[in-house]
């Protein structure tokens, strides 16, 4: 009993990871505000987890975005706390499509509960235009983790997205994540809505069942991306 509670424990903490696929592409002086949403539960309410990300960003050159987010957490009947700050960057190494592939790199630090806990993090993001319709986005992401109250380790988590560009305002597709606690695969929509000028509302859903350790768990995510 008490292995099983650690193991629902750990895959709880660590839907934090299920959070979104990144896409290796960067405009120029671009601007935006973010709101992510990520909601995991495993049949026991007094453990669903929420994590909530209100972030800005800017696309500081043509290859290089950067980002800053706040993140609380609210887990069970607690209420919202505040639970980190992050900075990100994006360097896009290749114009879209003058390689096979598109690709990024992703840099993020984050400053978790005062800075008992810290981690940095780096990644490859990849995306290829399988044909006029279909495009495949991977996500390959190393985590050191430190601080005072923490042990150093270092972790990795991978995730996936197949899209079916069906319209820009909707595009169905499916989407996977991994690490070490969680597995979890299911539907997501993708969808723009253009506005005025460089204006643009950028929205995401995915419904996922997660399965790892025995425990089945349901997460749902989504976002909201105002560019501008």
């Amino acid at each position: 009993m008490q292995a099983a509670a650690f193991a629902a424990l750990g895959a709880a903490n660590n839907a934090y990871s299920v959070d979104k696929v990144y896409h290796p592409y960067v405009n120029q002086g671009e601007r935006e505000l973010e709101y992510r949403f990520t909601g995991l539960n495993d049949g026991d309410e007094s453990r669903d987890l929420q994590t909530h990300r209100l972030g800005i960003g800017y696309g500081a050159s043509e290859r290089i975005a950067v980002d800053a987010y706040v993140v609380g957490t609210k887990d069970g009947g607690d209420e919202l706390q505040l639970e980190a700050y992050e900075l990100e960057m994006r360097w896009q190494l290749n114009e879209q499509g003058a390689n096979w592939l598109d690709n990024a790199m992703l840099f993020e630090l984050e400053h978790i509960d005062g800075g008992r806990y810290n981690e940095v993090s780096t990644g490859f993001i990849a995306e290829k235009e399988i044909s006029a319709r279909w495009s495949a986005t991977a996500n390959i992401i190393a985590h050191y983790e430190f601080g005072d109250d923490v042990k150093d380790n270092f972790e990795g988590e991978m995730a996936a997205q197949l899209r079916y560009r069906l319209d820009k305002r909707f595009e169905p597709a499916i989407e996977a994540y991994w690490d070490e606690n969680v597995i979890a695969v299911g539907p997501a929509a993708i969808g723009v809505v253009t506005l005025d000028g460089r204006r643009r509302l950028n929205w995401e859903a995915a419904a996922l069942l997660s399965t790892k350790h025995n425990i089945a768990s349901r997460i749902f995510r989504c976002s909201v991306e105002w560019e501008f």
